[in-house]
């Protein structure tokens, strides 16, 4: 998989671009490695370029269909950026999916969600979105 084109594709498909998410989920094998730093790369403050912007909200959506458990300590990261970068990036995802993907991807480590909750530097609506996935993980007994 040539990690540009999928970038360039997820970034300039017309409405959602199912058919490149199927083959990412298909090629998950291939998939969740770029992913992974990709997210990475967006957690340390890397700027990215337009394209992998773009992809990354496609992307994080995918680790949370595939449940990718070592997506979930970079995303939390990621998620400790700021208002501008997280709004450029995700947008109303924030608010919509990303507390269902971290319930999805969480990874037992319970320390890393107490961390942007209680990070008051942090987007309140990140902040809000880890709340929500901690609240429903200590509701099913997943956290204490």
């Amino acid at each position: 998989m040539d990690i540009h084109s999928l970038f360039s594709d997820l970034a300039n498909a017309d409405g959602l671009p199912k058919n490149i998410l199927e083959q990412c989920v298909r090629d998950k094998e291939e998939t969740i490695p770029i992913i992974i730093e990709l997210l990475e790369r967006a957690a340390n403050g890397e700027k990215l370029d337009d394209d992998e912007r773009s992809a990354l909200f496609f992307l994080i959506h995918i680790i949370g269909e595939l449940r990718v458990e070592a997506a979930c300590s970079p995303l939390l990261k990621f998620l400790q950026n700021d208002q501008d970068y997280l709004d450029a990036t995700i947008g109303d995802a924030i608010t919509v999916s990303i507390h269902k993907i971290i319930i999805s991807i969480y990874d037992g480590n319970a320390a890393g969600l107490y961390e942007v909750i209680d990070n008051h530097h942090a987007y309140v609506y990140a902040r809000n979105a880890v709340f929500e996935a901690w609240t429903y993980l200590v509701a099913v007994g997943k956290i204490e």
